[in-house]
């Protein structure tokens, strides 16, 4: 089980706008995908993502100004805008979720051991 991943649906719905994907790392181990290509993977103490957790609707306004991925084709910019208004609320509570989980798995793993000086003092 996943310590950040874990504990997620199954099937949850994720904001996305990329028009490339990356494959996983060597030793990588998948976490999270779509129809089109892997979204999530943990590769030792490291955890990458595809989909933006993290978009704003300041975010996607611009996105929608000034990008228009190609392997989409043709973008609905008012579809995408009412229902980016009627999710967005979910998409960034499943942000701050995965984001709480990873700064807990970071916190558990910190060093308790204060640090000292080691040069002489003047």
């Amino acid at each position: 089980d996943d310590p950040v991943f874990g504990g997620l649906a199954e099937l949850f719905r994720a904001f996305r706008w990329h028009s490339y994907s990356f494959e996983r790392p060597d030793g990588g181990v998948p976490l999270a995908r779509n129809d089109r290509c892997l979204q999530g993977f943990r590769a030792g103490t490291a955890w990458g993502i595809q989909f933006h957790p993290e978009v704003t609707p300041e975010d996607l306004a611009e996105w929608l100004r000034t990008a228009a991925p190609k392997e989409d084709g043709p973008i609905d910019v008012e579809a995408l805008r009412t229902e980016s208004e009627q999710r967005i609320a979910d998409w960034n509570e499943l942000g701050r979720e995965l984001c709480g989980r990873f700064l807990a798995v970071a916190e558990a793993r910190r060093p308790d051991a204060t640090t000292r000086a080691t040069s002489p003092r003047s």
